[in-house]
């Protein structure tokens, strides 16, 4: 089986800059300015060795070129050392993997997955700062991509155990181990935990931005675990509830106070996930529900823009004639924001808003749909400064070849 893929988007924004203050706080009206495209193209050719061995082979290139203008961003006029210069960058950034995928099925309950990956990411940036002076920077680096697994399941069980490895140049390997287990301990109740160590190196954006970069950044890790029930009732309504926990060291976050990106030397998070679904003819309604408490216990700063709960609800309708519909309601507690004409003031957020989507796929190779975002025009400010447009509309089309 042979399939490729072919993706090219190019788009244009402007808008007032990150920690600017908005339309509300900014002391300079001058919007930034985007100028962006995005070019992806790849194939994979699957193969069924034999019965017990299914084989997968990929490659992509991915490549983004941007230009931008950022202008200045002061705390006041006349401005004090708080300031952020102006900037025009050129950046590019280029991807190439290859991709290799293994699927080993030793018998009906027990199947094996054993994927490799290289890839090579090459970045460059030019930037003019303040309009006198040019940084550069390019660079280039190997990734090597190893994860592997066990999965049994069956009518009362599914446990797994899997590894990762990765291997980026100028990194040392990283490991990520992960382990976990649902169980069937009734007719209609499941328990399910599971625990696993993950990773993330830093992007060539924090170690070389002119700006809020840094290059003595290391890779953040994460410990967590998560233990939780799911219960059905009469095969209609789904209830479910999740507590995790988690411990990130070395955390990459903006430091407000050093206006830089940072490692947070060791942060926790904890939280509970709660959602139920239920079913009847054409509808199914959605409800969920998020809480977490945070702990920064290597700095005085707290986490920017984490809320400490969220909630909401979906409702999905099929109408007839190919006509579907689905509407989603979200709630959002005040979170800690920065936003440099404006330090005092801290928190932004509480809030609602209520989304609709209406899609048509009556047609041999068509889709078509419109989205109402903030259809009921509620006023509110995502970030310090930034107030909500109001009710947004989109229409899109998409074109099946077969």
């Amino acid at each position: 089986m042979f399939s490729w893929t072919g993706r090219w988007i190019q788009f244009e924004r402007s808008g007032f800059p990150e920690g600017s203050g908005g339309p509300e706080f900014s002391v300079l009206k001058i919007p930034k300015m985007t100028n962006s495209g995005n070019v992806l193209g790849g194939f994979l050719v699957q193969h069924q060795v034999n019965h017990f061995w299914s084989a997968a082979v990929g490659t992509d290139v991915f490549s983004r070129g941007e230009h931008a203008y950022t202008p200045s961003i002061l705390d006041s006029l006349p401005p004090s050392n708080a300031v952020e210069p102006s900037a025009g960058t050129r950046t590019r950034f280029t991807r190439s993997r290859l991709t290799i995928q293994n699927t080993l099925t030793f018998s009906p309950k027990l199947q094996s997955h054993l994927n490799l990956q290289g890839a090579e990411e090459i970045g460059q940036n030019d930037t003019l700062l303040a309009g006198n002076y040019p940084t550069h920077f390019d660079r280039n680096r190997g990734i090597f991509n190893f994860s592997g697994d066990a999965v049994y399941s069956d009518a009362r069980i599914t446990a797994m155990a899997a590894l990762g490895f990765n291997r980026t140049s100028g990194f040392d390997v990283q490991l990520a181990p992960r382990v976990g287990a649902s169980l069937k301990v009734a007719k209609n109740t499941i328990v399910k935990a599971s625990w696993g160590q993950a990773y993330k190196v830093p992007s060539f954006y924090a170690v070389s931005d002119p700006v809020v970069g840094n290059p003595s950044l290391l890779p953040e890790k994460v410990s967590g675990l998560d233990a939780g029930v799911q219960r059905s009732f009469l095969e209609k309504l789904i209830v479910t509830a999740t507590y995790y926990h988690n411990h990130f060291s070395d955390l990459i976050d903006f430091s407000a106070q050093e206006f830089k990106l940072v490692n947070r030397t060791s942060v926790r998070t904890q939280g509970l996930e709660t959602s139920a679904s239920y079913g009847f003819a054409r509808y199914r309604v959605n409800a969920w529900g998020t809480l977490l408490d945070w702990n920064v216990e290597s700095s005085g700063e707290p986490l920017r823009d984490q809320p400490d709960w969220q909630a909401g609800f979906n409702l999905d309708v099929k109408l007839p004639k190919h006509v579907t519909a689905s509407s989603s309601t979200y709630w959002t507690g005040r979170r800690y924001d920065f936003q440099i004409p404006e330090p005092s003031i801290q928190s932004v957020g509480g809030y609602s808003t209520t989304n609709l989507v209406i899609g048509y796929d009556g047609l041999r190779h068509t889709s078509m749909f419109v989205r109402i975002d903030n259809m009921f025009d509620s006023r509110f400010h995502e970030y310090i400064g930034f107030p909500d447009p109001g009710i947004a509309v989109r229409a899109g089309i998409s074109y099946r070849i077969r």
